[in-house]
């Protein structure tokens, strides 16, 4: 059975985006990407993954997850021909302090669940 894009579209591709793509990577049902709308350089000098939101992503994708309003509307706007496959999530924080992942992974997992399900772990195969 093929698996279903999935691409997650935040802002800076920082912190919602990366973690939902993170929920469902080892899920064997679909293939998942992240991005950022605005993805900048966080901290000089830091490793950062700055993948900015492309028109190829998008028609690789089955399924677009905005992570909140202005993303979508930013999405609608800037790749029109997403429009039937691009999904509000509505995490509508913006910034989420130290200890706080946490509660961004539950909101972010219980948004996600409706349209993707639980994600399932591959297992691994059994050693010896």
């Amino acid at each position: 059975m093929p698996k279903e894009n999935i691409l997650f579209v935040c802002e800076k591709h920082m912190i919602r985006s990366p973690l939902a793509e993170g929920l469902y990577r080892n899920d064997s049902r679909y293939e998942v990407m992240s991005a950022g709308t605005n993805p900048t350089e966080f901290l000089p000098g830091v490793a950062y993954d700055s993948r900015k939101v492309s028109q190829e992503q998008v028609d690789w994708a089955h399924k677009v997850f905005a992570l909140n309003t202005n993303i979508f509307d930013y999405m609608m706007q800037n790749f029109p021909g997403a429009g039937g496959k691009l999904i509000d999530l509505h995490v509508e924080k913006d910034e989420f302090g130290p200890g706080e992942d946490g509660d961004v992974e539950k909101i972010i997992l219980n948004k996600l669940i409706p349209y993707l399900g639980e994600p399932v772990r591959s297992q691994a195969p059994p050693v010896g």
